[in-house]
């Protein structure tokens, strides 16, 4: 059954290329094995390499039928049998001559060796074919010598090459061994239509619908074919009519006039000729109604002046009197459209007719047409030739301080170069660059100059009659960009001393600047120099926060990195003044006074993660938990973070997380963006580069920042770890997410167990109270929690506190899972209750019990992932306290 589709899938595919009608020489459509290779030229096993012919389409000639279509070799019109030796005479590849039996030439054995057998013939075994060509009258038509070659192949003598056959077929298209074997019942398929085809193009000039193919017989010869197509060509009023009227188009490119088509259709009528004898038979004629186009076509010009107008007076000879009238054109040399632009009365054969032209351009191109009631004949194009027109610049600009281009267009043809000039400061011009005329009317030059300098060019187009040049173009080159030096960064020695270090991108001076935040203003550092890029900072070891920047200048203009935030606040203005994100590790949750009203008296005390960062803040030998929030909507505008400070009782988070490197990572520039009542669009910047970031305007409000991040959030989450963590020793590592950043949380632990440190892996990732817009989105998370599951053995957690988030059947199937009630937090108040998942998480930390928390170990959690479950609060949900939770095991 198999081998059978296989078979009739190879045939279907030889009869949609025949339908197509694609008669020109080449390939075979063949598919591609497996691996995406392409299947040798020399071992296209579906036999279908017709010598002869090009890759090109076939010139269509008068009669419908292709000259030297190569293809096939069919000669649709009768050109009597083709020379001995192969071919129709017109670099035919199998030679097949529908009316004599002219014996195959060298290539139609060579393609038929190729068919039956995958191969090329040997010179021996050409030479013998050849030779019976000669003498065996009975294998000069394809169909019989592919017969003769198909029962050699099967005969008890050639078992050797019915074997090597079947390899090459193999090798080249696997599974196709059959198809080489039985090739013959495609080939008299195709031969069947083609003879339908050819019988239909030389009868009626068209090829036949899929209608017209069906009630022919198996295997009809044209000669039948054409008889029977000339008895309904008689019988019918209207196939007469249009195989006239399509011999008329495409001999003389117009329609019969009346007294032509009723002259042809009786004659149609009585002898029912072919399509093929109708178009030679009016070729040979000649067009007796159509004018003739007219000769010697000549001019005589006056140049333009200031004070009068060009003219030219063209001149050429009528050569028939069945011109009644002619049409002057003129072509636009910027368009290339013909435009009439004035008309003429014929006068008698062989005289000279002429035609004034008063408002002409120093060059035109003009023809001119015979017109008479059938239609129209046309003179070859004449251009008239003066001074050259004015080249059109269509740019002239200074790229860069030290390089400026001019580009322009010629017009017009009369042109045999094209010169820029440059004036000189005495006043005189001198020649800088000069080029010869081409086909291609676009040029352009460009220099290497002086900054901040003005240049006066023309551009002038030259032949022999003279130069025309372009107005002044003035170009003044602007003074050098001033390029802000890169990688701002800071080391810290202790406590209070941090090396300050950037990379110069040009030989500016440089600067150093800290941010004064009672002046409100930045103050220098350093002096501006040429060279220096590091800076050893001493800052006192207080709450304060500093702000830095470099600074490069040329002179007339300065251009700054980055800001750079040192110090233990987190929520210093200019990280919401400028682009902040990253890992901050925190010292406490509230032990520092806080710089906002709207925060009470207290906040936590933080430090970004930097290299060298003091052990208060971040221990390698330490267990280690990151923090990543969700959406941050109105963030940016109101300079506020989240913290290790609780959202629920505003007390410290990280009193039971003594003996943890405690880090939180921020993103809310990025995540600052709204949806309506839903963070869709902080979602899409999770997982998709060249994202948007909000920007403090200083006035209480927010705006998108000009510029946009390559990275997707994920990755620079991604990012942050694996630079943070590079020095980790510490027996433990889990992530927290919440909210929209639980998908931070999974595909940020993805990417690092798919780099180049994946023992940075976590441990364990806890998802707090998620949101995910979708439940395909939810499908696609929870492949990647499959894959660093199977890959590292990192466990989920899933803790539900509102009903804000949504589980898609996705997340709790493949996590341990927990429902937690904070019925302390009104019900009307789903924030609440969304942000309560924080507090319990974090305050869980000195809680351990039966059903998981943060206290509980991995090797009471990992079982379980498996055990088909969920626990749902029955005890403490009135209260804020964690201790007193209890919790019942449920089947999920």
């Amino acid at each position: 059954m198999q081998r059978n589709r296989k078979l009739a899938g190879a045939a279907a595919g030889v009869v949609i290329f025949v339908a197509g009608v694609i008669w020109a020489a080449g390939d075979m459509p063949v598919s591609l094995p497996p691996d995406g290779a392409a299947p040798s030229r020399d071992a296209n096993v579906l036999g279908i390499e017709w010598a002869g012919g090009d890759s090109k389409p076939p010139e269509t000639a008068p009669d419908g039928g292709e000259q030297g279509a190569g293809g096939l070799g069919i000669d649709w019109v009768d050109n009597g049998p083709a020379p001995s030796g192969g071919g129709s005479g017109q670099g035919s590849g199998l030679g097949i001559d529908w009316v004599g039996e002219s014996s195959l030439g060298e290539a139609a054995i060579r393609g038929a060796y190729r068919q039956v057998f995958g191969r090329e013939p040997s010179a021996a075994e050409l030479t013998k074919e050849l030779d019976r060509q000669s003498w065996d009258q009975s294998l000069r038509t394809i169909p019989n010598f592919m017969a003769a070659l198909r029962a050699y192949l099967n005969s008890p003598g050639a078992q050797a090459e019915r074997e090597a056959t079947a390899d090459r077929a193999v090798a080249a298209m696997p599974g196709s061994r059959l198809l080489v074997l039985n090739s013959g019942l495609i080939y008299d398929e195709m031969v069947r239509r083609l003879t339908v085809h050819a019988s239909y193009q030389t009868a009626f000039g068209r090829a036949p619908s899929p209608d017209d193919e069906r009630p022919w017989p198996e295997r009809p010869t044209l000669d039948e074919m054409i008889a029977a197509h000339r008895s309904q060509i008689r019988r019918e009023a209207a196939l007469r009519k249009s195989v006239i009227e399509r011999a008329y188009q495409n001999v003389w490119k117009r329609p019969p006039i009346a007294a032509e088509l009723q002259r042809w259709d009786l004659d149609l009528q009585a002898s029912g000729k072919t399509y093929a004898e109708v178009a030679r038979a009016i070729a040979g004629d000649g067009d007796p109604i159509m004018p003739r186009a007219p000769q010697g076509l000549s001019h005589a010009s006056r140049l333009r002046t200031h004070y009068w107008p060009a003219s030219t007076t063209l001149s050429w000879q009528q050569l028939d009197d069945r011109t009644e009238r002619f049409r002057i054109l003129r072509q636009n040399q910027l368009t290339m459209l013909w435009t009439e632009v004035g008309t003429q009365a014929a006068k008698a054969a062989g005289q000279q007719v002429s035609f004034a032209d008063e408002y002409q351009l120093d060059r035109a191109v003009y023809k001119v047409c015979a017109v008479n009631q059938h239609g129209e004949a046309c003179s070859e194009p004449y251009a008239t030739t003066d001074k050259p027109n004015q080249v059109q610049i269509t740019s002239a600009k200074a790229d860069s301080p030290t390089k400026l281009g001019i580009h322009w267009t010629r017009v017009g043809y009369g042109v045999t170069h094209t010169a820029v000039k440059r004036q000189k400061p005495d006043g005189g011009w001198e020649e800088v660059f000069r080029e010869n005329a081409t086909p291609y009317p676009y040029h352009h030059y460009y220099e290497t100059v002086q900054p901040a300098t003005k240049y006066v060019y023309v551009v002038c187009a030259y032949n022999s009659q003279g130069e025309t040049c372009s107005p002044w173009v003035i170009i003044e080159t602007p003074r050098p960009r001033v390029v802000a030096p890169a990688d701002l960064k800071a080391t810290a020695r202790n406590q209070t001393d941090w090396l300050i270090t950037w990379r110069p991108l040009t030989g500016d001076p440089t600067q150093l600047q800290r941010w004064n935040s009672q002046a409100g203003k930045w103050e220098a550092l350093t002096e501006r120099r040429t060279g220096y890029s590091s800076h050893l900072r001493q800052e006192p070891g207080s709450d304060a926060a500093y702000a830095y920047r470099v600074c490069a200048y040329n002179g007339n203009d300065e251009a700054c990195s980055p800001i750079l935030t040192l110090g233990k606040q987190f929520d210093h203005p200019t990280n919401f003044t400028n682009l902040d994100y990253g890992i901050y590790w925190f010292k406490c949750g509230t032990c520092r006074g806080s710089t906002k009203q709207s925060d009470g008296s207290v906040q936590s005390d933080a430090a970004k993660a930097v290299p060298g960062l003091s052990r208060e803040y971040f221990d390698p030998a330490r267990p280690t938990v990151i923090y990543v929030h969700g959406w941050a909507k109105n963030s940016v505008r109101e300079s506020g973070r989240e913290s290790m400070k609780s959202p629920t009782d505003q007390q410290d988070m990280m009193a039971a997380w003594k003996g943890w490197n405690v880090g939180v990572f921020y993103w809310n520039a990025f995540s600052d963006d709204d949806w309506g009542a839903e963070p869709r669009f902080a979602e899409g910047k999770i997982d998709k580069g060249e994202i948007t970031w909000s920007q403090a305007d200083g006035r209480g409000g927010s705006h998108f920042a000009d510029t946009r991040v390559k990275d997707p959030a994920s990755v620079l989450f991604a990012g942050a770890i694996l630079e943070a963590m590079k020095e980790f020793k510490g027996p433990e590592f889990r992530i927290v997410g919440h909210s929209l950043g639980t998908q931070m949380a999974v595909m940020g632990t993805y990417y690092v167990s798919k780099s180049q440190s994946p023992h940075l892996t976590p441990g364990r990732v806890a998802l707090l109270d998620p949101w995910i817009s979708s439940g395909l989105r939810a499908e696609g998370l929870g492949g990647l929690i499959d894959q660093v599951k199977q890959s590292r053995g990192t466990v989920y957690e899933y803790y539900q506190t509102s009903i804000i988030s949504q589980e898609h059947g996705h997340y709790g199937a493949r996590a341990v899972t927990s429902r937690v009630h904070p019925n302390y937090v009104p019900w009307h108040e789903p924030g609440g209750a969304h942000a309560a998942s924080i507090h319990w998480y974090f305050n869980s930390m000195g809680f351990v019990g039966e059903a998981p928390t943060a206290a509980m170990s991995l090797d009471k959690l990992r079982p379980l992932m498996s055990c088909g479950c969920r626990f749902e609060q029955v005890g403490g949900q009135d209260t804020k306290a964690v201790s007193d939770d209890r919790f019942q095991r449920h089947s999920k």
